[in-house]
């Protein structure tokens, strides 16, 4: 076996593999109706804690339907002008999240807004975001963003969600968190969405900003309770 050929191929980004245009199309309205009829559900339920299940089904209903009207009708078209696509790890995060409030006495998938520990993951995409950031301003030696597009990213990021479990750290956390990655590689790998890069699958910029201002709330709680047992 020539090993350099296939270090060669798990390294080249030079054809990157980019999705399909009717995959493209339909996967970016029906993530922005997942993410739509998910947030929507987070505050419907905090405004009204003992909404009927019903409204709740009627609430994703519209969302879903929302996003195959055609043209400019469909709230996907705008989100998409100022966004393109939510990353596949928001998708998967607020489908979750939809099926949890939905279905909380038949699915045993966790709340993932919900789960202790899962902030590990959080620092992982604050992390990731602010590395992609700078490399923007070509600041490190290669280009990351296009690693991106190679299969070795695809690997790397494999290997970073089973290492926990190989360690022998199997906390419901960490199942939740390779539960999570495994989705959005196996959609990524699939379906090459959004972009064909795995950095776009696993972060875009809304969820980073979510996922920094959870953290600082996090900081600024622990230091009022560390503040308060002075």
């Amino acid at each position: 076996m020539d090993w350099s050929h296939f270090f060669t191929l798990l390294l080249s980004t030079d054809v990157p593999r980019l999705p399909d245009l009717d995959v493209l199309r339909w996967g970016r309205r029906l993530s922005w109706g997942l993410v739509l009829a998910g947030f929507g559900l987070l505050l419907l339920r905090r405004r009204w804690p003992h909404a009927p299940h019903w409204a709740q089904l009627g609430w994703v209903g519209l969302m879903l339907v929302s996003v195959c009207l055609p043209g400019q009708w469909t709230p996907s078209f705008w989100l998409g002008l100022a966004f393109q696509s939510p990353s596949v790890m928001t998708t998967v995060l607020l489908l979750c999240v939809s099926v949890s409030l939905l279905w909380p006495g038949v699915c045993h998938w966790p709340n993932p807004v919900q789960v202790q520990g899962l902030w590990r993951l959080g620092l992982g995409g604050v992390v990731l975001g602010w590395v992609l950031l700078l490399d923007t301003f070509a600041l490190w030696p290669m280009s990351l963003y296009s690693f991106g597009f190679s299969p070795a990213a695809v690997l790397v990021v494999a290997l970073c969600a089973v290492v926990p479990w190989v360690m022998g750290q199997a906390q419901p956390t960490w199942r939740v968190s390779m539960v999570l990655m495994g989705s959005v590689l196996f959609v990524h790998v699939v379906l090459r969405l959004p972009t064909g890069n795995v950095w776009d699958a696993l972060l875009d910029p809304l969820l980073w900003v979510v996922l920094q201002v959870a953290w600082l709330a996090r900081g600024l709680r622990v230091l009022q309770g560390r503040m308060k047992g002075d």
